[in-house]
Order: C-alpha cells, then structure tokens, then sequence
C-alpha cells in the first residue's frame, strides 16, 4: 500500500475516531447539563417552598401581633376607664368630709392612731401630734399630750396622721392611705362592674 493510501487510511480512521469521541463528549455534556438543569428545579422548588413558608410565617405572626396589638389597645382603654373611675372615687371621698360619718371617722381614728403608737416597745413616750385638714382641728378629740396642726395636704383627701411628739414614728390613717391600702380590691370591683369580669392579675 503506497504512503499516500496509509496516511489517508490513518486521518479517516483518526477522523472517525475523533467523531466518536466528540458525539461521547456532547453526550456526556448533554447529560451533566439535564442533572445541572435538574439540580437547578429541585433549588428553584426548594427556595419557593421557604419563600411561601416565610410568607405564612410572616402573615401568621403579622394577625398575631396585630391580635395582641388589639388586645394590648383594649386593655389600656378599659385600665384607663378604670383609673377615670377612681379618680371620680377619689373626689366622692372629698366630699364626704361634710357627712358626719367622716367627722365620726377622725375622732375615733385620732385615739386609734395613739394606741398603736403606744403598743410600740420603745422609750415611753407621752407626747404626740396629730395632722389634720385645715378648719378640722374642732373634730379631733382633747387628749393629754396632744398638739394640733392644721398642715395636712388636700391631696390626702382628709383623715389624720398621728406622730410621736418627735416624729420618729407615724401613723397614717388619712382617706387617700386607706384608698391605697384597698386599691387593688377597689380597682378589681369597678373593673367587674364596668366589663362584667374580673382582670387577670399581671
């Protein structure tokens, strides 16, 4: 077989060789490209599931904050209520200082106030001072070793504070401690007179 004939054999054998090898290659790349495309569908499904799953979770906590929110507004408007309803409690003391259960109040609290001043184990002591509203002092009762100031605040809302003539200890018997004191039971009563139930205590 002349040189001619062998190369021409050599290059079309090489060529065909070459042609397998290339279709192999588009194959192979067709396939990576289909398992690529396919990796590609599986992200693309899986990111769409946690975009939607975000996007309940998000709605889900918005109507739940918007539900507490809603809440929280009630709330305060029924504890504001409640507070205006005080106040108006507040004033309906003041003006029971015109009754005389109120000027019965401050001469039995007066004699009340110094026994327990008294029943305290500590150097005897046999002076005392009482504070009352001004223009009550006539209300309180004439006891040995009792001074009368009239310097009570109006913010109190009237009743006496009774102190060792040194004013080293002191009882508190106005109307507005006496509120204080009740406040929780008070707030718990109007709150179940106006909405019908008690609220929860925080």
């Amino acid at each position: 077989m002349s040189l001619s004939k062998l190369s021409e054999s050599i290059i079309q054998k090489s060529e065909k060789k070459a042609h397998e090898i290339i279709v192999e290659a588009r194959h192979h790349i067709e396939n990576a490209k289909q398992k690529e495309h396919e990796k590609v569908d599986e992200k693309k499904i899986k990111v769409n599931k946690e975009i939607k799953k975000t996007i309940e979770q998000y709605k889900k906590e918005k109507m739940l904050w918007a539900h507490l929110e809603g809440k929280r507004i009630i709330a305060e408007a029924k504890n504001e209520v409640v507070e205006l309803s005080l106040n108006r409690f507040k004033e309906i003391l003041r003006q029971t200082r015109k009754t005389s259960e109120y000027k019965s109040f401050v001469r039995h609290a007066v004699p009340k106030a110094i026994g327990e001043l008294s029943s305290i184990k500590t150097k005897k002591r046999t002076n005392f001072i009482v504070h009352v509203l001004k223009g009550e002092t006539k209300l309180v009762p004439k006891i040995k070793g009792l001074s009368i100031k009239d310097d009570l605040p109006e913010d109190t809302l009237g009743g006496v504070i009774v102190e060792f003539g040194d004013g080293s200890v002191r009882v508190n018997m106005t109307l507005l401690e006496l509120l204080n004191i009740k406040s929780t039971e008070i707030r718990g009563k109007l709150y179940t007179h106006l909405f019908g139930k008690a609220q929860r205590s925080k």
